[in-house]
């Protein structure tokens, strides 16, 4: 996670890679629970996959969004 790094003071480091942890996870069994009700619902599964790769696109889009902070780069 060298993103992380870079725009994360290091004292708050610990506790970004915590949260990170969090979020993936939660998004996984969201996921997971999205799909299963989708499919209770006879929604084709090419259209399930196409929302979940717009939803991942979209998820590209945000992190290339993130500007490093050039002083904390540095710092390594």
């Amino acid at each position: 996670m060298p993103i992380l790094t870079q725009i994360a003071r290091p004292e708050w480091r610990a506790t970004g890679y915590g949260i990170m942890n969090l979020v993936s996870i939660s998004c996984g069994g969201l996921g997971d629970w999205g799909f299963g009700m989708l499919r209770d619902r006879h929604v084709p599964l090419d259209v399930i996959f196409g929302a979940f790769a717009g939803v991942a696109l979209l998820s590209v889009f945000i992190v290339m969004m993130i500007r490093p902070d050039p002083k904390l780069s540095a710092s390594r």
